[in-house]
């Protein structure tokens, strides 16, 4: 982890130096983004033990959480601009909308969270926002979580209602998230999902690798990742077959690494 990252406020931010985010000519909160600088802030208290990081992690976690709502039993944590999945305007999430990703992005932190200083409060908010998992498609006002033609789950980065995206690294990064609550929790349902949601991924996974070229970045759209996320999806499933000791992670890993852009 980066400790000059950790250390480094990045403009614009609000009056409690809670950082935002810059989207056409509007600042917003980003859930993702914020998540992901409290990972950075809790590995650099972990690895350094200075307070600071840990208070400002907390600080951060504090926004999250007042930013998110309750409704159909579960709590979810909005983006509040206008968004367009690959720019196409067919594609559009109008706000407050909501991200598998984010949801679970938060959550992780939240377990983290528990498990470094012990206050429930941060496991408590990860079970609410773990049951908007639950919440699937057609069955409330809002859902990130959907069950596919053929019977199979997903947690959705885009939760498009007409053509969801099936979006990889939010997928596998969605369900890093639920490990971690049900590593902090040992919630039965958790396990379940993790469970379901793995075998989504041992059916389709074949689908978003294309011999010779790069993975997809998304089934619904079948948009071509670019290197980045090409690499990442071999380090996410190097990262499953870690977790799940199960061999085929492992073989899609080396069948995506046969090409290297």
């Amino acid at each position: 982890m980066d400790t000059a990252r950790a250390r480094r406020f990045i403009e614009p931010m609000d009056a409690d130096s809670i950082e935002l985010f810059h989207y056409r000519g509007a600042d917003y909160y980003h859930p993702v983004n914020l998540s992901q600088t409290c990972h950075v802030l809790l590995a650099t208290f972990v690895r350094t033990g200075e307070d600071i990081y840990l208070a400002r992690a907390e600080r951060y976690m504090q926004k999250l959480m007042s930013l998110c709502h309750e409704a159909d039993g579960a709590s979810w944590a909005p983006y509040e601009m206008l968004y367009a999945v690959h720019s196409y305007s067919a594609n559009r999430l109008d706000p407050p909308w909501y991200s598998g990703m984010a949801q679970c992005e938060i959550r992780t932190v939240q377990s983290r969270l528990y498990e470094l200083t012990g206050n429930t409060e941060y496991l408590d908010s990860a079970r609410k926002l773990f049951r908007a998992l639950l919440v699937l498609q057609g069955t409330g006002d809002r859902w990130v979580a959907r069950i596919d033609t053929t019977g199979y789950y997903w947690i959705e980065e885009y939760p498009l209602d007409d053509r969801p995206a099936q979006t990889l690294n939010g997928f596998v990064t969605a369900l890093f998230g639920v490990y971690e609550y049900y590593l902090a929790s040992h919630d039965p349902q958790a396990l379940e999902v993790w469970e379901l949601a793995l075998t989504t991924l041992k059916a389709y996974l074949p689908d978003f690798h294309r011999n010779g070229q790069s993975s997809l970045y998304c089934l619904g759209h079948r948009h071509e990742a670019n290197p980045g996320y090409h690499k990442l999806h071999i380090s996410q499933m190097r990262d499953l077959h870690r977790l799940t000791g199960d061999s085929f992670f492992l073989m899609m890993a080396e069948v995506f690494e046969s090409f290297q852009p």
